[in-house]
């Protein structure tokens, strides 16, 4: 397996970066199959390439959202991104 820099080293060099549009960045912070790290090189690629982007962190959380709550925060947080970048003016 991959080490979280060389998997966005590997990302970075696919055609990802053509896009332009906003991005919404999900993560458990106890998430065993997406590293925190990984998810930090992301956003700061993102951020780098002033690709409009929103990271949500769920707290005490797995990758698969074990708590009720935890899927409101995850559904709430799509619903307010995509309101915000979809919605006609």
């Amino acid at each position: 397996m991959e080490s979280p820099k060389q998997s966005c080293a590997t990302w970075d060099a696919t055609a990802r970066w053509r896009w332009r549009s906003p991005v919404l960045v999900i993560q458990a912070d106890d998430d065993h199959n997406v590293p925190f790290e990984q998810t930090v090189l992301l956003t700061k690629a993102l951020r780098e390439r002033r690709v409009p982007h929103e990271l949500i962190v769920i707290p005490n959380e797995i990758h698969d959202l074990l708590l009720h709550r935890s899927w409101l925060m995850y559904f709430h947080a799509q619903s307010g991104f995509l309101d915000k970048y979809l919605r006609s003016p």
